[in-house]
């Protein structure tokens, strides 16, 4: 995908680790170029040039804090875009993060993809599974299981 990140000196706003589909549109840009445009553009502006750039496939993860809850009040109020927002279901978020997932997908309308171990339905029965803090004792495994999973 492409990875998009603040935009600070150290960092990057655009780079090529992107599936199939979408590297024929990202080989014919000048990704020097655009993320220098890019780093001193105005959040609603960048997201507008995604949308413009890539009207299909793009979609945003979010946990659910307050920077994703603006890029998806961006996207969703300001652009009248109802991309897919990714939410990863680890069974481990606080109970508020639940209850903003549930209000935001209420208010928003969201096009709201979850994604969670396929072999577990909650809290309980993960950590039966693949222990109660597999992110403590293997943080690969814990990305593994929680990000490879079925769309609930």
């Amino acid at each position: 995908f492409i990875t998009a990140s603040r935009a600070t000196p150290s960092h990057t706003l655009l780079s090529t680790t992107t599936p199939r589909v979408m590297t024929s549109q990202i080989e014919s840009l000048d990704i020097e170029a655009l993320n220098d445009k890019l780093s001193r553009a105005h959040p609603s502006d960048i997201l507008a040039w995604a949308l413009e750039h890539f009207p299909r496939g793009l979609a945003q993860t979010s946990a659910f804090n307050v920077d994703d809850m603006l890029i998806t009040d961006i996207l969703y109020k300001m652009h009248k875009s109802h991309v897919p927002v990714i939410f990863l279901e680890t069974f481990h978020h606080f109970s508020e993060t639940l209850s903003l997932v549930a209000n935001a997908r209420s208010a928003y309308d969201l096009d709201l993809v979850t994604y969670a171990a396929p072999d577990a339905k909650d809290r309980v029965t993960f950590g039966a599974r693949y222990g109660e803090k597999l992110w403590e004792t293997d943080v690969a495994e814990f990305h593994r299981v929680t990000k490879r999973s079925e769309e609930r």
